[in-house]
């Protein structure tokens, strides 16, 4: 979002096809420019970036992905050219009895 945009944060509970029960899953998407195939494969990677030299490191996305892993949970990023992006992060549902 180089030249500005909007991000929206969202939250709904979904069962995604990982490991068996609820997730809650939070999404956070902006209307930036996208990445095609070849970014997106990497995006998550440290040190990975789609800025000049000058303008950042490109650690943000890393850390957060080291955060949601370390977590037991995920992390899917959705993009297109021109399309902006949305992360899609899964957090498993802890259910328990209180009154047990």
């Amino acid at each position: 979002m180089c030249l500005g945009g909007i991000c929206n944060v969202c939250s709904t509970i979904k069962s995604p096809a990982l490991d068996a029960g609820p997730y809650l899953k939070l999404s956070v998407n902006d209307t930036g420019h996208g990445m095609d195939k070849a970014v997106k494969d990497r995006i998550l990677n440290p040190f990975v970036t789609t800025k000049k030299v000058e303008e950042g490191t490109g650690l943000g996305l890393s850390v957060v992905h080291g955060i949601v892993m370390n977590h037991c949970n995920a992390i899917i990023a959705d993009s297109d050219p021109g399309k902006g992006t949305v992360f899609h992060i899964f957090i498993p549902i802890i259910v328990f009895n209180i009154y047990s």
